[in-house]
């Protein structure tokens, strides 16, 4: 039987595969393996050397850009090995480059191509995914062009690296000429330095989330009022924010308070002044504070200043400098008429009614010094005494009104208790009459009917002042003075004096003789002799020595 033949994979065509393998092998090595390459290099000079060459196409070993499969290094460790700028970018994680491929791993490839001849572009980047927001410019508001046709790279760039400035003017005069026009007259045609696509700085730009609110004043302000000759963003930024850096010319104090005009003005206009006064030795107050600056302050002159009240006021002084030029002893800045002159200070202190008087029922045609200080200098006219009592009306009255009487009549001859306390001083002091005032008890209270001139006009002896009764008779009365229901009425026993007496108002006198016959007494003419207690068996031993008074 014979072997089956096993063709190329014999010992002699294993053989010859070898050695075509290494001779190709060796060719590729001699060419820097050029051999496999799938196209000629990007031809293009830069403007400087990278990895000892100016273009890609000066490159001759294909193992510069490309690693083997077993090599830990990326294709694109190598690229940064000859780019060091963009490898500084991604290191720093600033610039494009760090901007667009801020997640590892990064391939360059993605963007930048080769082996398209030597004249082909670097890059190939998809319009549609590529993040121009990276760039600083946003595509957000120029997706369309103004026949609404999708934008094109080419609209704006001339090539991929290079921006057209007048593409920008080229559209948006088709919007508004007039504006376009004015606008790149104040801030030039480098619309970038400005603009970022998205209108940061556009119709909707609010300068009040700057730090240089727009308020007051400065809100109807044109731009270029304060941004002249500006145009980039950083030159807009460098505007000064110093109110003196644009009203220097306005300045009415030439420097004289220096340059920081916000201590006392304020966006509102220059009349509105934010100045506080507070803050000065001189504070305004009362009236002073609706004075116009210019009334003390002439000339704009505000340093130095005087401060006293007479240094302003002294043509108000209606006391000709009388009372030397301390006006704020006596007034405030309330008004010449707020008095706060502390009388209680003065030798003549006010109370009661005098509190209220106004200055110049005294002070009569502003004299304050010397001035009388005796009640009666200023109330001759209203002493009721007519005199008669002398001029020392604080004996009896007191500031707070004529009614209101301290005399003190305990230390006079005729002391007031009783009912007297509260009579009133003209019941008994009639026509004013103080000096020669009766303190006899008659000279006022007439006697009453029932005395019948029984007693004298000593009422003492038998009243007091609490009241007329009930009396208080203190003479000896050894008889009873209810006897039979009498009620204390003295004219009924004692009708001519109180030194005698008689029973025969009640008692009938020719009953009585009849009965006092009959028991042998012929001698009744005293009855108290033989009835002290006014009872019919009363014996006092008197009558005629008869042996039985019993029964009288």
């Amino acid at each position: 039987m014979k072997n089956k033949r096993l063709g190329c994979f014999t010992l002699n065509g294993l053989a010859a595969a070898l050695i075509t393998l290494l001779f190709i092998g060796g060719i590729s090595i001699a060419r820097g393996g050029a051999l496999f390459s799938p196209g000629d290099l990007n031809a293009k000079t830069g403007d400087k050397t990278l990895g000892g060459v100016n273009s890609h196409a000066e490159i001759n070993e294909c193992a510069a850009c490309h690693t083997a499969f077993w090599d830990s290094n990326r294709m694109t460790d190598r690229c940064l090995e000859c780019h060091q700028d963009v490898a500084s970018q991604m290191e720093s994680k600033a610039g494009m480059h760090a901007e667009m491929l801020q997640e590892e791993p990064y391939v360059c490839q993605d963007c930048h191509t080769e082996h398209h001849g030597p004249e082909a572009s670097l890059t190939e980047i998809d319009a549609n995914t590529f993040p121009h927001d990276v760039t600083g410019f946003s595509l957000q508001a120029h997706l369309e062009e103004m026949d609404e046709n999708p934008i094109e790279c080419s609209d704006c760039h001339e090539t991929l690296e290079k921006f057209n400035t007048g593409a920008c003017a080229d559209c948006h005069s088709e919007l508004d000429n007039v504006f376009l026009s004015q606008h790149t007259q104040l801030f030039g045609e480098t619309c970038l330095n400005c603009h970022d696509g998205i209108d940061t700085y556009g119709e909707d730009f609010d300068h009040n989330q700057m730090p240089f609110t727009l308020i007051g004043e400065h809100a109807p302000l044109e731009c270029s009022t304060c941004h002249m000759d500006q145009s980039s963003i950083e030159e807009l930024r460098l505007t000064p924010k110093e109110c003196y850096a644009c009203h220097q010319d306005d300045d009415t104090h030439e420097s004289s308070f220096g340059t920081e005009c916000e201590q006392c003005h304020t966006p509102e206009g220059w009349e509105n002044v934010s100045f506080d006064h507070s803050q000065l030795e001189f504070p305004l107050a009362g009236k002073h504070v609706d004075v116009n600056c210019q009334e003390c302050h002439e000339g704009f002159v505000f340093e130095p200043m005087p401060h006293t009240c007479f240094d302003c006021h002294a043509g108000d002084d209606q006391h000709d400098g009388k009372y030397g030029q301390s006006c704020e002893q006596c007034h405030n800045p309330e008004g010449w008429d707020q008095v706060n002159f502390n009388h209680d200070l003065s030798a003549f202190p006010l109370t009661g009614i005098h509190m209220f008087v106004d200055c110049q029922k005294c002070h009569k045609d502003y004299t304050y010094q010397p001035m009388p200080h005796t009640c009666f200098d200023c109330h001759a006219s209203d002493d009721a005494h007519e005199g008669e009592l002398g001029t020392d009306c604080e004996r009896c009255h007191v500031p707070d009104g004529w009614d209101i009487i301290t005399f003190n009549h305990a230390q006079t001859s005729f002391p007031l208790t009783g009912a007297h306390v509260s009579v009133s001083c003209v019941s008994c002091h009639k026509g004013g009459n103080f000096s020669t005032t009766p303190t006899a008890c008659s000279a006022c209270h007439a006697e009453p009917g029932y005395h019948s001139g029984l007693f004298s006009s000593s009422c003492v002896s038998c009243h007091n002042t609490s009241a007329w009764s009930p009396a208080s008779f203190n003479l000896a009365h050894t008889f009873p003075m209810n006897h039979e229901g009498a009620g204390g009425r003295c004219g009924e026993c004692h009708p001519s004096t109180l030194h005698s007496y008689t029973c025969y108002t009640c008692h009938d006198q020719g009953e009585t003789s009849s009965e006092h016959r009959e028991e042998g007494i012929s001698d009744f003419s005293d009855c108290m002799r033989c009835h002290p207690t006014g009872e019919e068996g009363d014996d006092g031993g008197g009558g005629n020595g008869s042996e039985d008074n019993d029964d009288d």
